[in-house]
């Protein structure tokens, strides 16, 4: 099959995610509790006793093959391959195979554009986004609305303006995943107006990038004079990515989720900037902001609107009693 025999399946079969991860990934999984650990960029996905649940998904497995192909989204082939050729794997390779390069490179396709994006124009405005925000990234092809299922694509792009990464966000629930073949070191980012800025802000996820500039707009009506990242999670790959594309950075702000997964993160990142100098050959200023309500910066921003829309609404009672 695709170049695996039979007994190559049968043999990556049993190989447990955790062992997996310890021989291959061992920096992409967190020990939380007694032979439980979760993994460091998807912090409800836990492991323990050889089985894996993905908590937020409402999803497991049994091995690390189920993992490859069900988050991963690999094809079978390849994420047998992966096995096989991995450190975690008792097997002694009996036919040639493709290189680790050729067996994991996948064809990065954006998903296809549905005619309008107004499913996610109205989805984002139900989270709190500011309309500019989003026309601006819809407008600089950072954002659409997918075709199947009216998803929000977020998608991440290089220097050269080129589409690298791309994620699916679903308006109808909790639907989160990757494109096939996506360079998570190109995850999305908002692009700056004009260069010269020197402050990057950094968060886990699309829609606090957005939140964040939507606060920032509402505080001081400026919000496109920064670097905004996302890390898709919080693996800090498209960071250092990020940062040797823009030597003119030297402020990176840390706006990583208030949850155990997000401080975590953001302890490991710190460390790594204050050991590491930027092109210029300074040290980096680093700033640590999470969200000062809620989980995330989405859940701040919605209490912010909460709060001036209580506000207004006792403003108004008070005004026509006064009248009375």
């Amino acid at each position: 099959m695709g170049g695996v025999s039979k007994e190559q399946i049968e043999a990556v079969r049993k190989i447990d995610l955790l062992t997996y991860m310890q021989s291959c990934e061992p920096n992409s999984i967190i020990k939380c509790g007694n032979n439980v650990y979760k993994l460091a960029e998807h912090s409800s996905l836990k492991i323990s006793n050889g089985k894996w649940y993905w908590f937020s998904h409402n999803f497991g497995g049994m091995s690390a093959l189920d993992f490859l192909i069900k988050v991963r989204d690999m094809d079978f082939v390849n994420a047998v391959k992966t096995l096989i050729d991995s450190r975690a794997s008792p097997i002694i390779v009996s036919e040639p195979i493709k290189s680790l390069n050729e067996r994991t490179k996948e064809k990065f396709i954006l998903p296809e554009r549905f005619w309008d994006n107004f499913r996610v124009i109205s989805y984002l405005l139900n989270r709190g986004i500011d309309r500019e925000i989003i026309d601006f990234c819809i407008k600089e092809r950072v954002l659409y609305e997918s075709r199947e299922h009216h998803s929000c694509v977020f998608v991440g792009r290089n220097k050269e303006n080129k589409a690298k990464f791309a994620c699916l966000r679903g308006i109808y629930g909790r639907y989160m995943k990757d494109i096939a073949g996506s360079d998570k070191s190109y995850s999305f980012s908002i692009p700056i107006k004009k260069s010269g800025s020197n402050s990057l802000f950094v968060f886990e996820s699309p829609i606090d990038a957005l939140s964040k500039a939507t606060i920032d707009k509402n505080e001081t009506g400026v919000w496109n004079c920064c670097h905004r990242l996302t890390l898709g999670g919080t693996s800090d790959k498209a960071l250092f990515r990020y940062l040797r594309d823009f030597p003119e950075i030297s402020s990176v702000t840390l706006c990583l989720d208030n949850d155990k997964a997000g401080i975590e993160a953001v302890k490991r990142i710190k460390e790594k900037l204050e050991n590491i100098k930027s092109p210029i050959d300074e040290k980096y200023n680093i700033n640590i902001e999470p969200p000062k309500t809620g989980k995330d910066y989405n859940d701040m921003l919605k209490t912010i609107i909460s709060m001036k829309k209580e506000y207004k609404q006792n403003l108004k009672v008070k005004t026509s009693s006064e009248r009375i």
